[in-house]
């Protein structure tokens, strides 16, 4: 299954994207049938319109799946962008309405995935809902990635939703919890901020 278009990033253009697999268990990782490239991955929580976000990345409406219903994604995704950098679309790691082990099963999945190929990962994206504010499972998350020495990207999603002020003080909050990461402000449904999005991402990915 394959994505062609164009779409100009600066001096880069996203040419093709392609799905790879999903990875269902933490048993599979061992068994990645990929060549090591420069991998770039996107955690979350619930409801924080993730889909959206990668969607208006590979400018398709189709090839992320998305769903009416919070926390659909329980199994990582993988897609080849220009055939050079893997984007790694981890399953949430916060929804209310599972059971405990089903969360540690789903937890286990994105650790384990992270650590075992984290000298590939050149970037995390953390994505947020604006309105809602980072959670102790965004922090937790931060501080492993952190641990890890890899750089994050926090997208503050949902901006559509509210005022300036309100938007000044998540980002204040976010440079002070997420110290010395780039913070982002976005809106999935407007996609404005689009282009800072992707320069941020794409930011010595190489």
């Amino acid at each position: 299954m394959k994505i062609i278009f164009i779409k100009k990033i600066g001096k880069m253009k996203i040419k093709n994207v392609e799905f790879i697999k999903s990875v269902t268990s933490s048993s599979e990782l061992s068994f990645t049938p990929w060549k090591p490239k420069p991998e770039i991955c996107f955690v979350w929580r619930s409801n924080v319109w993730k889909s959206s976000i990668l969607n208006a990345i590979f400018n398709s409406k189709t090839l992320v799946k998305t769903s009416s219903k919070p926390g659909h994604t329980k199994h990582a995704n993988l897609f080849l962008l220009n055939k050079k950098y893997y984007f790694v679309d981890l399953p949430w790691y916060w929804f209310a309405k599972v059971s405990e082990d089903q969360r540690e099963k789903i937890d286990k999945i994105i650790t384990d995935y992270i650590a075992h190929i984290w000298e590939n990962i050149k970037k995390v994206v953390i994505i947020l809902d604006a309105k809602i504010w980072a959670t102790k499972y965004d922090i937790d998350m931060f501080y492993f990635l952190n641990e890890l020495q890899i750089p994050v990207v926090v997208v503050l999603n949902k901006i559509d939703k509210l005022k300036q002020a309100e938007i000044l003080k998540a980002v204040k909050q976010a440079q002070e919890t997420f110290f010395g990461q780039t913070i982002i402000t976005y809106s999935a449904k407007t996609e404005k901020n689009h282009k800072e999005l992707l320069n941020a991402i794409f930011h010595l990915v190489d």
